[in-house]
This record gives C-alpha cells, sequence and structure tokens, in this order.
C-alpha cells in the first residue's frame, strides 16, 4: 500500500494510510435498506396532521365561547333564588362581616359596590360589573323600568364609592351607615299597584 496521503486502488475499497492508522472506508458503511413510498403515509401524516388542529380548533372555541361566557356573567347571584332577596342579604351579611371593625372601610365600599353591580347586571340586563360607573348610570338613566327615585339613589351611590375607592375620601362609620341604607333603599323591591 502507498503511504501517501491519497486514493489509491483499482477496486472500490479505497485505503489511505494516515498518522500509521489504516483506515478502511467501506467496511463502516452497510448498505442503505430501500424505503418503499407508499402514496397512504402521506396521506395519513395529512389526516393526523389536520386531526391535531381540528382538536386545537376545538379547544380554542371551546374555551372562547363557554369558559369565557360562564367567567363574564356574573355568577354570585344564584339562579333560584331572587336577585332582591339575593342583594338584601349579600348588603345584610356583608353588615355583620367584621369588616366593619376595621377603621378604612374602602373594602366595605367595594364589595357594596360589587353587589349593586351584580344586581343591576341581573334586574336591568345592563353589564354593569364590567363597565365604568359613568358608563352604567348613562346606561341606567335611559333605563324605561327604573323609576326616578332609584335613578336618583343609584347616582349617590355609585358617586359615593368612586369618592371612597378612587379619590380617598374618608369614609366613617355613618359613612357606611349612609351607603349601606342607600342600598337597602336601591335593591328593595318595587311595590306592585
Amino acid at each position: 500500500m502507498n503511504s501517501v496521503d491519497t486514493l489509491s486502488g483499482p477496486d472500490s475499497r479505497d485505503t489511505f494510510n494516515t498518522a500509521s492508522i489504516k483506515i478502511d472506508t467501506l467496511s463502516g458503511i452497510r448498505p442503505i435498506k430501500n424505503i418503499e413510498y407508499s402514496p397512504y403515509t402521506d396521506i395519513l401524516e395529512i389526516f393526523y396532521r389536520f386531526l391535531i388542529l381540528a382538536l386545537l380548533v376545538g379547544i380554542y372555541f371551546l374555551y372562547k365561547f363557554l369558559f369565557k361566557k360562564f367567567l363574564k356573567s356574573p355568577s354570585l347571584i344564584s339562579p333560584k333564588l331572587d336577585p332582591y332577596v339575593w342583594a338584601e342579604n349579600q348588603i345584610q351579611s356583608l353588615k355583620n362581616k367584621e369588616i366593619l371593625n376595621r377603621a378604612p372601610y374602602k373594602e366595605y365600599f367595594n364589595q357594596i359596590s360589587e353587589i349593586i353591580r351584580e344586581f343591576i347586571w341581573k334586574v336591568n340586563q345592563i353589564d354593569a360589573p364590567h363597565k365604568t360607573s359613568t358608563q352604567a348610570l348613562e346606561e341606567l338613566m335611559l333605563h324605561p323600568n327604573l323609576d326616578e327615585n332609584k335613578k336618583i339613589i343609584i347616582r349617590q351611590i355609585l358617586e359615593k364609592v368612586d369618592k371612597v375607592k378612587f379619590s380617598g375620601e374618608p369614609s366613617n362609620a355613618s359613612s357606611v351607615d349612609e351607603i349601606t341604607l342607600l342600598a337597602l333603599k336601591f335593591v328593595s323591591k318595587p311595590k306592585t299597584s
């Protein structure tokens, strides 16, 4: 054999010597099995990809339309309980909670606001839980089934709550009693004649 770094030999078993190591180029190569091509292989692969895509789209729409709908709609009101009774019970239980024993009453005003907004949504079909006070008031002022006295009361409630929540207006026990009475008046069932 030739000890020069060139390929040599008339047959296909080319060998070369490098640093006293003899490497046979064909000994490590095994014949590759013939891979048979089938048109069904591509169809199955396309089908599986389509199936995965369909599942992902299904999960997306399931989330978007079912779960978001349940998450967006207020869930505090029991469907079996009259909204007037529910709101009155919520306000009374909030008034009896330990929250009134703490000095900053901001949390109480937040919870009163949530109860009133849920009540508005359930009774008047106005999406008050997801609107600002101004937007909710604009819709309530145009609502035909809401009498003038309740319109005045809800304006007072939302303005007072916003002042405490956002403007940092100080609140005390008398302002808590005042907002509670206003809230109870607002959620009282209208008298039928």
